[in-house]
């Protein structure tokens, strides 16, 4: 009788440990999509992010103000070496404003926001440029209809180019719905 009592516990433990990007509402009455640190509980963490693996990025303790503990980095070279997050898109018409800390050592990285209609291929929306080689905060605002199935993508890169060890820093990624 006891070891019954114990699973729906055990259950529920395992139910609040795990973590996942939902959607949660600002201070400023913005429902905030993606709030990522790149850290968790004070670890380095990726959580709903898939990025290249190493030695082509990784985490560092070098973050902008306010920036935590983590930031990651990754290394410029070849198309699709990127971090990318993927989110579900409610329907009907909305603005959505992905905002950024990042810096490169040299060639120009970007942050770009995606569409990704259900039944089409990627539609590129907008492109921050990252040129500064110390940490800036930037942000854009889009507007985009979404219908059942469509889904935004963030993408962070290092840049294409020929320069050896270019790395581009990126942390406190929000992507929020304003309206």
């Amino acid at each position: 009788m006891k070891q019954i009592r114990i699973v729906p516990v055990l259950f529920l433990l395992l139910l609040a440990s795990c973590k996942s990007e939902s959607p949660t509402s600002s201070g400023t009455g913005a429902i905030v999509l993606l709030n990522s640190s790149f850290e968790s509980d004070g670890m380095p963490s990726d959580s709903i992010w898939s990025i290249p693996p190493p030695p082509l990025s990784g985490f560092s303790t070098d973050v902008p103000p306010n920036g935590g503990k983590y930031s990651i980095f990754i290394e410029a070279g070849n198309p699709g070496q990127n971090a990318l997050a993927s989110l579900a898109l409610p329907q009907g018409m909305h603005v959505f404003r992905l905002s950024i800390w990042a810096k490169t050592t040299a060639v120009t990285g970007y942050a770009d926001l995606l569409f990704v209609p259900a039944y089409s291929s990627n539609d590129l929306r907008k492109r921050i440029e990252i040129p500064d080689t110390t940490w800036h905060q930037y942000s854009l605002d889009d507007t985009l209809t979404a219908q059942s199935g469509d889904s935004i993508r963030v993408v962070l890169s290092a840049g294409i180019g020929e320069v050896i060890f270019s790395l581009a820093y990126f942390d406190l990624c929000k992507l929020e719905q304003l309206q």
